[in-house]
């Protein structure tokens, strides 16, 4: 009950402190990257429909290949392909052509090694789209493919000499106290944890200032998730394939299915 509450008031101090984007903001060229298969449909899967709904071109780029989520259930290069073929039908039910899809193909988890190559890569991504806006995962991500994705767009914009507006959105962000019940099995110490906990959420109240409202496209954005299969159902019915609704016991894809997507904005160059 406190959990709720709490998560309840901050949600909606975060609504309060936040810019409704209208049609006008989101009206430029984008690209979205995404640094695993599914990630540009939980942190902006919303936006990207509506982007597309009124015709605005959208970018996705998969900066990784997929085959790390669920190492020792399944052989590697089978699940690279499953997951390759669930991000092209994703992107589609969010209404992304086939044409405007880039797979880097970088071996998932080694992404902050690989960061010349993928950051050569995405410049060259960005100089053939020329896009007004970039949507990159925030730069405090606890994952590292997802901090090195922020790390290589940056260095990649940089290099382009290109002045967009970047938008950094949060996924596992959201998974702290009160959002969830915070990280399990930990044996760091109390005050550490409560350290972290309190940070995220200030910097989700700090940084998080703009939203946009996708409380009317989130049945599209469901069915969207619904195509990455390997994330949302357990394959061949075994009931230890792990998915994202096990995780904080569901309680971690309600942050990201709520009516706003949250953004940090700021401009590069």
């Amino acid at each position: 009950m406190q959990r709720r509450l709490a998560r309840s008031l901050l949600r909606r101090m975060m609504e309060r402190r936040s810019r409704l984007l209208d049609a006008n903001d989101l009206g430029g060229k984008a690209i979205v990257f995404s640094p695993h298969f599914d990630d540009e449909t939980l942190a902006c899967g919303g936006t990207i429909a509506k982007k597309r709904k009124v015709g605005t071109p959208v970018t996705v780029v998969f900066m990784t290949d997929g085959q790390k989520s669920h190492e020792g259930w399944i052989d590697p290069s089978k699940l690279a392909r499953l997951r390759t073929a669930e991000g092209l039908a994703a992107v589609r039910a969010l209404g992304v052509a086939e044409e405007d899809v880039y797979m880097l193909g970088i071996e998932e988890t080694r992404l902050s090694e690989r960061a010349e190559k993928a950051t050569d890569m995405v410049r060259d991504i960005l100089e053939a789209v020329q896009p007004d806006e970039v949507y990159v995962p925030h730069s405090s991500e606890p994952p590292a493919d997802h901090a090195a994705t922020n790390r290589i767009v940056g260095a990649a914009l940089r290099q382009a000499g290109q002045s967009v507006v970047v938008y950094e959105y949060p996924i596992w962000l959201w998974d702290f106290w009160p959002w969830t019940g915070g990280k399990r099995g930990s044996r760091r110490r109390l005050k550490d944890l409560v350290r972290d906990h309190v940070r995220v959420n200030a910097l989700l109240v700090r940084d998080f200032k703009h939203r946009v409202f996708v409380g009317d496209v989130l049945g599209q954005k469901q069915s969207a998730l619904a195509m990455h299969a390997t994330q949302t159902s357990r394959m061949d019915g075994d009931p230890t394939w792990p998915i994202l609704s096990d995780v904080a016991d569901g309680d971690f894809l309600d942050c990201l299915f709520g009516d706003y997507e949250f953004f940090a904005r700021s401009q590069s160059g």
